[in-house]
């Protein structure tokens, strides 16, 4: 119960500790022109209005200050505070971090209603892939420069694409080039580029689209750079299609191999002369390397991780190739049988051809000598 005093407690400060900063100010009229998305280096006008007596008994901190960052280029501030409605011009400020602000506009007894309108004016920036920004932040200071707790705020989040679209045109006219010599490479290789010659036809149809849009209107820029990135995004989905079909080519490739491997160590087991061979030890151990190797691969293709399935399947055919030939070469070039006697210490060792022959003469000299015994015994 103690414990949950305490803990009660702490949550009450924390609370008290940041309510000040969370009511020091207040921003309404918040406005993005163009909104929701830019090109980069479009023209882009931000305004809005903060108020700092947002409740009744509420008042910015007389030794407090405002700090502004924005994710603008090229940006130029414009401010304009009233006082009772008595309106005071703000210098003009060209900076994308301002803090802290030092005006006077910011600091008045509490029972003044203090609004400070600004407008921001600057470019979209260049970014390096398309993404979320978010264009503006504001935060209360104290006067050492500490923020104040809860009192950040961003505002305005919008998507700022990577180039305008005449760089984009021609950037995914390059990977669409691209991938049709990928397409060919493949086909010509035996890979299965169907599902990837589905996504290249859909690019190559909204490229053809793009065209059509009117380039005057700021609409229609944007438009034609939506099309045009779902075209790249088509490209490189036809990328990875065409990597996956790459990848079970080659497993497919070593899993014959591993089949043909098979059959030649059946053939060795199904021979009694030479089902005990050794060799066979060799050829059977790269056999099971290559199908340990053909289970990763396609572990890693279910991940996604074609490059990886694609190496792990050229490892298992690499093994699987061995096994085959030397199985192969043993198969062309079978051992001479030889014949073991069971007695001594095995170093006596006679060619089985030769043992038969010598039987066969003894077994007719046998019979060659019962039949004259046979012959001379009296009547």
């Amino acid at each position: 119960m103690r414990d949950f005093l305490r803990a009660g407690l702490v949550v009450v400060c924390l609370m008290l500790a940041l309510i000040p900063g969370a009511w020091a100010f207040m921003v309404t009229e918040f406005q993005v022109h163009p909104p929701n998305e830019w090109l980069p280096g479009t023209p882009v006008a931000v305004s809005g209005t903060i108020d700092f007596a947002p409740l009744p008994g509420e008042k910015f901190d007389a030794g407090h200050d405002l700090r502004f960052n924005t994710t603008l280029e090229n940006v130029q501030w414009d401010w304009t505070s009233s006082v009772k409605g008595v309106v005071t011009p703000v210098p003009t400020h060209r900076d994308g971090i301002i803090g802290p602000v030092r005006d006077n506009a910011f600091h008045y007894p509490k029972n003044d209603n203090v609004i400070l309108k600004f407008l921001l004016m600057g470019e979209a920036p260049a970014v390096k892939q398309t993404t979320n920004i978010t264009i503006l932040r504001i935060q209360e200071v104290d006067e050492t420069g500490i923020l104040i707790p809860g009192s950040s705020r961003e505002y305005g989040e919008v998507v700022v694409y990577s180039e305008g679209p005449v760089e984009k045109a021609n950037s995914v006219r390059v990977s669409l080039e691209a991938f049709r010599i990928h397409l060919d490479e493949k086909t010509a290789e035996g890979v299965n580029t169907t599902l990837a010659e589905t996504k290249y036809q859909l690019a190559q149809q909204k490229i053809g689209n793009s065209l059509t849009l009117a380039s005057s209107y700021y609409n229609a820029l944007i438009e034609k750079y939506r099309i045009l990135d779902s075209a790249q995004r088509d490209i490189d989905d036809g990328e990875r299609l065409l990597d996956k079909a790459w990848a079970e080519k080659q497993i497919e490739d070593t899993q014959i191999l591993v089949n043909q491997t098979d059959a030649i160590i059946g053939w060795f087991r199904g021979n009694s002369s030479t089902a005990h061979d050794t060799r066979l030890i060799t050829i059977v151990a790269k056999r099971e390397v290559a199908v340990s190797y053909i289970i990763t691969a396609r572990d890693e293709i279910d991940i996604g991780r074609y490059s990886q399935a694609r190496e792990k399947a050229q490892e298992a055919f690499l093994k699987a190739n061995e096994s085959y030939y030397e199985g192969l070469f043993i198969q062309q070039n079978p051992p001479k049988i030889i014949w073991d006697p069971p007695q001594g210490n095995n170093k006596f060792r006679v060619p089985l051809f030769t043992f038969l022959i010598v039987v066969l003469i003894i077994l007719i000299a046998g019979i060659f000598w019962w039949r004259t015994r046979k012959g001379t015994k009296p009547e």
